[in-house]
């Protein structure tokens, strides 16, 4: 049995994978303890049963992991899984001596020829005109990864750090792609689904883990109340009791659009057929003060993956976590991204293979999301494809490849890069 840290954001869209991680690797006999940003949700964390601590930086996270690891005789970690964004907490945990694989969950984390890269909202057709609008769009992230303010300051912070903790070779950083600082001395797990990406090719540079996905619990389990209201819906569901087609939409946990609230509310006024579960977060309150009409059911929060499974269609933010999450239930999509971090890319995929719809969210209207909604519930299609992308997900579920991978590195076998077969070289990397 290892003793095993995973380190992460604490946003629910590295949450929830971390969870199921956590959980595959308890269910094999390790002791798994997570170390998360954000402390509003570490009582997820809790209701799973695991050990959790929360850290501001990546100084405290150090100090938290040495009093982990030294708390009793024989108790420091055998192995560190940290997220590819905290850079300077992966380097903090290199000092301490403990092994670190790199984890990263972005469906298209790497450059190839003609695919345009996650910050894009376009989709590939095979034309000249499309690749060369692709290779634009790379060349345009990498202005920004390579003058953009925060990124000059995240690689100034790296070095100075590394230089600080008097680290050697294993430290050593690369621009790459899409996460600009990697450290091609350390093993990288992708936790994704080829099969999602506009190719479904290997990532040439790491191990594929396949997505992971948590199905019960997470960030919000539901109180009595919620459940109760969940409840009713369900058997008025199940009676048939309910309009003729019932709607999960929920815009993230990063930002919001308070327009669009305005957009599906005025939604269940025109069309009765259609009901709605509207998780809020913390707007409950000022939209239930809009007379909202009967076939509108507000929550603060909801078990996410619980309502997936009641739904006939979902209106996501196009966050990779919710997409996967849909993918896994079975629930056509219409994406409505909000311009964070990688929404552009993925809401371009799902409509790329066909496993729901895009919508503009500065101008489509009440109409516009009836239009969305009426096509991915009416045509059979929307919902067959999902279902051959949810046995593709079933598939990567079934062969546990990431729990083995990290159990080969914990035995040593496991090489710090795998090459994929038929990848070129990509002209966006070089040493920085």
């Amino acid at each position: 049995m290892a003793r095993i840290a995973i380190v992460s954001l604490g946003i629910v869209a590295c949450l929830h994978p971390s969870l199921a991680l956590a959980e595959r690797l308890r269910a094999r006999g390790h002791r798994v303890v997570l170390f998360i940003q954000r402390r509003e949700n570490a009582d997820a964390c809790a209701r799973h049963s695991f050990e959790c601590e929360t850290f501001c930086d990546h100084d405290a996270l150090a100090e938290t992991v040495m009093a982990r690891g030294l708390s009793s005789p024989g108790a420091a970690f055998d192995l560190a899984l940290i997220e590819s964004e905290l850079e300077c907490e992966i380097l903090q945990i290199l000092a301490l001596g403990v092994p670190v694989v790199v984890s990263d969950y972005h469906c298209s984390p790497e450059h190839r020829p003609g695919i345009p890269p996650l910050s894009s909202h376009r989709c590939p057709d095979g034309s000249l005109r499309s690749s060369l609008r692709a290779e634009l769009d790379w060349a345009r992230l990498l202005v920004d990864r390579l003058l953009g303010r925060k990124w000059v300051r995240r690689r100034r912070r790296v070095r100075v750090l590394r230089r600080e903790l008097r680290l050697g070779a294993e430290a050593r950083t690369v621009y790459h792609h899409w996460q600009p600082i990697r450290f091609p001395a350390l093993p990288y797990l992708h936790l994704r689904a080829p099969e999602f990406d506009f190719v479904p090719r290997a990532c040439r540079h790491g191990h594929e883990g396949g997505p992971l996905v948590l199905t019960h619990g997470g960030r919000f389990q539901g109180d009595a109340q919620t459940e109760h209201r969940l409840g009713v819906i369900a058997r008025a569901r199940a009676s048939r009791g309910l309009s003729q087609y019932l709607v999960y939409c929920s815009l993230g946990s990063l930002r919001y659009d308070d327009r669009f609230y305005g957009v599906v509310i005025e939604l269940c006024r025109r069309q009765p057929e259609i009901t709605v579960i509207l998780a809020t977060a913390a707007r409950e309150e000022r939209l239930a003060l809009e007379s909202c009409p009967p076939n509108l059911h507000l929550f603060r929060a909801v078990p996410q993956y619980r309502v997936l499974e009641m739904v006939d269609a979902a209106i996501t933010a196009a966050g990779i976590a919710t997409i996967n999450e849909c993918i896994s239930a079975g629930v056509p999509m219409v994406s409505y991204s909000l311009g964070v971090l990688d929404q552009d890319g993925n809401a371009a995929r799902v409509a790329y293979h066909g496993l729901g719809r895009r919508g503009d969210l500065s101008r489509d209207g009440p109409e516009a999301l009836a239009a969305h909604l009426h096509e991915v519930t009416r045509d059979p299609r929307y919902r067959e494809r999902v279902r051959t992308m949810q046995r593709a997900y079933r598939d990567h579920e079934t062969q546990g490849r990431a729990v083995r991978l990290l159990e080969a590195v914990l035995a040593g076998d496991l090489a710090p890069e795998t090459v994929g077969r038929g990848a070129s070289p990509s002209r966006f990397s070089g040493k920085r």
